[in-house]
């Protein structure tokens, strides 16, 4: 007998939500930190585009 034939119903779903509330919590940090690390990057590349002086590089 295979593990999920000797889980019972209530335990399939307990495990099925949990992996699932797992997926939408990994995907939150992910989207977070992409937000997080594309603002970094475009504050970066603002820093990058001006000169000495202070004023905005105009490409």
């Amino acid at each position: 007998m295979g593990d999920e034939t000797l889980l019972s119903p209530p335990i399939k779903e307990l495990v099925a939500r949990l992996i699932s509330h797992l997926q939408e919590e990994a995907q939150r940090i992910i989207d977070e930190d992409k937000s997080h690390y594309e603002n970094q990057l475009n504050e970066l590349s603002d820093h990058s585009a001006q000169d000495n002086t202070g004023t905005r590089i105009e490409a």
